[in-house]
Parts: C-alpha cells; structure tokens; sequence
C-alpha cells in the first residue's frame, strides 16, 4: 500500500526537533509486521523496512500496536537518548509521524499533558 499523502516531507524537517516528549503516532492507514530472522528484528510497513537487533522486537511490536498517540520516551526497554534516535529514524522511513497536542487528544491523559507542538 502506498505512503498516504500526510506531509511526510515536511516530518523530515522537523526531525531535529524530536526528543522524549514529542508525540508521535504510526501513519494512518498503515499497517505493519514485525519478524526475527537470522539478521535481527525486523519491522515492515508499505513497501519499507527497519532492521535492528534481535532485543528491538518488543519495541518494534510496540510500535506496530498502538493505536493512538504516544511519546517517544514510552518505547519499553529504551534509554531516552535510543528512544529519540529510533523514533527519529521511524519518522524518516515513514512509519510514523509527530503528532501536535491537539492530534494527540485520543492518547491517554499524561500523554496530552506532556504533548510537544509540531508546527
């Protein structure tokens, strides 16, 4: 299924503005799967992949199971600092994009609460 036409170029440059508190969420209408082969975890999404080490499979399942907004630093087993760069690299191969705080309104409460504004 093809990139739906959400301003993902304009995500890239906001890139560098990206750190634990943004929020982001997967691209609507795409759907993902996440698998272990002998090169590591894998997650797949519109034509695209991101591979990692094996112990990024959680991460990886989280990702494709959300639903609604989250922040970056919520990533399960993640520093902040991996946590920004993941996502960072997420947004850039289109799986997901940042969210301003009145998209994130469906996100649990302490999710609205700390939502960064992206312009």
């Amino acid at each position: 299924r093809p990139f739906p036409p959400d301003g993902h170029l304009a995500q890239q440059l906001l890139l560098d503005s990206i750190d634990a508190e943004t929020v982001v969420q997967r691209r609507d209408g795409l759907m993902c799967m996440v698998d272990v082969d002998e090169e590591g975890a894998n997650i797949y999404f519109s034509g695209n992949s991101v591979n990692g080490p094996e112990r990024l499979k959680p991460i990886f399942e989280f990702v494709r199971d959300q639903k609604t907004p989250f922040r970056v630093g919520d990533l399960p087993g993640l520093d902040a600092k991996s946590c920004i760069i993941l996502c960072r690299r997420l947004i850039r191969e289109g799986l997901l994009r940042a969210v301003d705080a009145s998209a994130a309104s469906d996100a649990p409460a302490g999710v609205r609460e700390t939502a960064t504004v992206i312009a």
